[in-house]
């Protein structure tokens, strides 16, 4: 929703706050994109390895996208 400003106003540090969370309570779809986030640095600073970090969680649950990331 903040991240892409649906119904707010766009926000990545809002965004990446929820899905830190959201993350925390193993939602593996929060997981990849705060793990996005830290790979692109939206909402939070800049982070290649706390983006490996968040895109592992996910990836070992079989999330596909995670693992691809993981793979880049």
């Amino acid at each position: 929703m903040y991240e892409f400003g649906k119904g707010v106003s766009q926000s990545y540090f809002e965004a990446a706050k929820y899905y830190q969370k959201s993350a925390q309570q193993s939602n593996d779809t929060a997981q990849l994109y705060l793990g996005l986030a830290y790979y692109n640095g939206k909402g939070v600073n800049r982070d290649a390895a706390k983006a490996i970090e968040w895109f592992r969680k996910p990836a070992l649950q079989t999330n596909a996208s995670a693992q691809f990331h993981l793979g880049l």
